[in-house]
C-alpha cells in the first residue's frame, strides 16, 4: 500500500513540473541575435547579496536556435536553467521553475541582444542613466542601467534588484 503512495505522490510531483514547465511569464523576443561565444556572468542579488553564476550560449537543435541559460550557486547547485527559442522560456532540465530568474534572464537578453527591437510588445526609453522598458500599456517590466564597461543594475518590476558584470566572454 505505501508503494503506491509513493507513486501516486511522484506523479503527482511530476505532473506539477510538467504543468509550470511552459511560458514562465517573461516576454518572448522576437527573434534571438546571433551569439558567436558563451558568456559568463557574475549575478549579485542586491537584496540578500548573495552571488550566484550565470553562464549563457547560443545552441540549435532540430527545432531551431536557441539560447541556454544556467545559473548556479557558489557551489555549482543549479539555481535555474532555462531556454529560450521561438517558443518561449522553458525550464532545460529537472529544475523547478524560477520566475525571477526568467524576468531576469529576458532583461539581460536585452543587453546581450543589443537592440531595442528584440521585444516589439515593449517600448524602451531613456531615462537619465536609465534604459526603461515598458508593455504597451505603460507597465514597468525592467529598468537597467549601466554602470561601467561590462556591469549593470537591473531591476525587474517584480521587486528584484540585481548587479550583473561580465566575468568572461
Amino acid at each position: 500500500m505505501l508503494k503506491y503512495v509513493y507513486i501516486m505522490v511522484l506523479a503527482w510531483l511530476l505532473g506539477g513540473c510538467a504543468l509550470f514547465s511552459g511560458s514562465l511569464n517573461a516576454p518572448v523576443p522576437q527573434h534571438l541575435p546571433a551569439l558567436a561565444q558563451a558568456h559568463w556572468f557574475q549575478l549579485t542579488d542586491m537584496q540578500n547579496g548573495r552571488q550566484s553564476l550565470l553562464a549563457v550560449q547560443a545552441l540549435a537543435d532540430a527545432q531551431g536556435t536557441y539560447w541556454r541559460w544556467v545559473q548556479t550557486d557558489a557551489f555549482g547547485v543549479p539555481l535555474a536553467r532555462q531556454r529560450i527559442d521561438s517558443r518561449g522560456w522553458r525550464n532545460d532540465g529537472f529544475v523547478p521553475p524560477n520566475r525571477r530568474a526568467s524576468q531576469l534572464f529576458a532583461a539581460m537578453l536585452a543587453l546581450l541582444g543589443g537592440e531595442t527591437t528584440l521585444y516589439p510588445q515593449l517600448t524602451a526609453a531613456t531615462q537619465g542613466q536609465d534604459t526603461v522598458y515598458r508593455q504597451h500599456n505603460g507597465r514597468e517590466l525592467w529598468r537597467i542601467r549601466a554602470l561601467n564597461e561590462g556591469e549593470w543594475q537591473i531591476h525587474t518590476a517584480t521587486g528584484d534588484h540585481w548587479q550583473v558584470k561580465i566575468i568572461e566572454e
